[in-house]
């Protein structure tokens, strides 16, 4: 499914325990790494690596090969976030992995301590690891990612691209889904309920409808939820509450809200305890959000 991914590191002395994510890189199928390193020439420091930085690198190249990829290594200069889509272009990369917070494993300066400004401008799904979270490198362990997998929906370009990814999840082993979608109702209807019955109707069929796909793709155990609230509060409180292995969501939403507040994805991360998956806006496969 992802075959090639870009795996930053910040060689620093705790970022050795990210090829704890080696497992579940292959679990998604890849195995190709570009271990990469972006010198910051914006953030003051010395950008020359020393000999800890080498040799962290040399045990990080010599981990990810032991188990099996092929590396290649990059130490672009620049700002972070854009050289890391550079190299997911340059390489045709179909993943990016950094981690959830802005210290400790795969650290980067970004703005706010968290891959947000990755996500704003990626075109490549987005692998972000839950700090302090990630598993054992046993195969068995790593596995565990594809075991309950929530996918979260809006009905948008982005979100129909998540689904995708989704159904190409069950094709990787994936069995338990649930396909959740939660009811703006503040945001998007100004705290007016009087058409929401009619809104929930629609979107409980739309909802029907991917679980009639997922369980044509070979999931046994489909589940569908209609929330109502605040889409990044309830989203991030299911990406805390350790129910789920993975979950998957778009990187842009349909709601206006999302440009003043960041969008939903963006938030999610900030707190996560579950690896996320997000995925950029894209052309679609197929219509699989008809009007009803």
């Amino acid at each position: 499914m992802y075959e090639k991914a870009v795996v930053c590191t910040d060689l620093a002395a705790e970022s050795d325990d990210l090829v704890a994510c080696a497992g579940w890189l292959q679990v998604l199928g890849v195995d190709v790494v570009v271990l990469a390193h972006v010198v910051d020439v914006f953030s003051g420091s010395d950008p020359r690596p020393d000999d800890q930085a080498e040799a962290a690198f040399a045990r990080q190249i010599e981990t990810f090969e032991s188990q099996g990829f092929r590396v290649h290594i990059e130490a672009p200069m620049g700002h972070p976030v854009f050289s890391l889509r550079n190299l997911s272009r340059e390489h045709e990369a179909s993943l990016i992995v950094v981690a959830s917070h802005g210290t400790g494993i795969f650290s980067t300066p970004f703005s706010g301590g968290v891959p947000s400004d990755l996500i704003t401008v990626s075109e490549t799904t987005i692998f972000v690891a839950a700090s302090g979270q990630l598993p054992k490198t046993d195969g068995r362990e790593s596995a565990h990612v594809l075991s309950d997998v929530l996918c979260a929906m809006d009905f948008s370009e982005s979100a129909e691209k998540a689904f995708q990814t989704t159904l190409g999840l069950v094709g990787l082993g994936a069995q338990t889904v649930t396909v959740l979608h939660i009811q703006d109702v503040e945001g998007l209807y100004g705290g007016d309920t009087a058409f929401l019955h009619e809104f929930d109707r629609k979107d409980l069929i739309r909802l029907e409808r991917l679980r009639e796909r997922l369980e044509q793709a070979g999931a046994s155990d489909v589940r569908t939820e209609l929330a109502h609230g605040n889409p990044a509060k309830e989203i991030t409180r299911r990406t805390t509450s350790g129910e789920y292995s993975l979950i998957v969501m778009g990187s842009r939403g349909r709601s206006a809200r999302d440009a003043v507040l960041g969008s939903v994805s963006e938030r999610a991360v900030e707190e996560t305890l579950t690896p996320i998956l997000i995925v950029p806006p894209g052309e679609a496969d197929d219509a699989s959000f008809e009007p009803v």
